[in-house]
């Protein structure tokens, strides 16, 4: 993720409870990974039902943002025009189906290199998660 000016911690997480892990799955047939239930219960505790899925700045992953921490979020990652073209103009929300399992919709798979069955890691970055590509996350 690209470093841009520092935002006020206070701001950035408000009164969210920190997420944390990191979590192996991957795709199915139809786009879809399952969030884990421990990741699903820290965001149905920032009463989060759904996530906004973007494209990060600087590298071919996936930000999976908490909805009650997407402006928090916008704040510290965009940063100008351009990545408001680039990343808002992708950001989708979704939200989970009652197994917890979101769908990624076809721009965001193919700019993260996601594929159907393809293996997938969602990163833990404090108020939010990164979902990358396994063989992408492994080359960092």
């Amino acid at each position: 993720i690209a470093l841009v000016p520092p935002v006020d911690p206070e701001q950035k997480k408000g009164n969210t409870m920190l997420l944390s892990g990191l979590h192996e799955t991957s795709l199915d047939e139809y786009r879809r990974f399952l969030i884990p239930s421990r990741m699903v219960r820290q965001m149905e505790l920032q009463e989060a039902g759904s996530v906004w899925l973007a494209k990060t700045p600087d590298a071919t992953s996936l930000a999976m943002i908490p909805s009650s921490s997407f402006e928090a979020w916008k704040a510290e990652h965009v940063c100008d025009d351009s990545d408001r073209r680039v990343i808002l103009g992708s950001a989708v929300e979704k939200r989970w189906d009652k197994k917890h399992r979101i769908v990624v919709p076809a721009h965001l798979a193919q700019y993260a290199r996601l594929t159907a069955l393809s293996p997938i890691v969602l990163i833990s970055m404090e108020y939010y998660f990164e979902v990358w590509c396994e063989d992408d996350y492994r080359r960092l």
